[in-house]
């Protein structure tokens, strides 16, 4: 697997998101069939990840929820009875996280609130996938969330893009 941190191509409308002092990480992976569709990529990468993700995704609601901050739907479960196309149109159906922009070889999905406003791209160019988020803090206490969080986001980043090159090693 071909899997590592990387800038992410200017192409990517996620720059127009990005601020100074904003965070923006980015992984990609190269071992991707460049003709899988946008949504396949989607359900691979963010909608469907596995138990362990969403154990730390409960824990971090539980946390969080008492303090205001958004507990909302964080993954589908792998292997629901789920085959219906998802809307991922933009302003669509909220998958894991809203879908804010979908152009032809992007989907942007995000959410705001009161701690940070984030955005979450899986970006397609002739060469390569990219996984990359863009995080804009308010005020230290989105600081301090995103720097508690960031290894674990890390992980979860890197695994997505991971599992993006797994849909090329299964079997036809």
């Amino acid at each position: 697997m071909s899997v590592s941190v990387a800038d992410l191509p200017k192409s990517s409308a996620l720059w127009g998101h990005v601020k100074q002092g904003d965070f923006l990480d980015c992984y990609r992976a190269t071992a991707v069939p460049v003709g899988l569709e946008l949504e396949e990529a989607v359900r691979t990468a963010i909608a469907y990840m596995p138990p362990w993700v969403r154990a730390l995704m409960d824990l971090r609601n539980r946390i969080v929820g008492p303090l205001g901050l958004k507990a909302g739907k964080h993954s589908r479960r792998a292997g629901a009875s789920d085959e219906r196309v998802l809307d991922m149109t933009s302003g669509g159906e909220r998958i894991v996280f809203t879908v804010r922009e979908r152009l032809e070889n992007e989907i942007i999905l995000g959410e705001d609130d009161s701690h940070l406003d984030f955005r979450v791209s899986i970006y397609r160019t002739p060469v390569a996938w990219y996984v990359a988020t863009w995080v804009h803090p308010h005020a230290w206490y989105g600081w301090l969330y995103l720097y508690t969080i960031l290894p674990f986001h890390k992980a979860i980043m890197r695994l997505s893009a991971k599992r993006l090159e797994k849909v090329a090693k299964k079997p036809a």
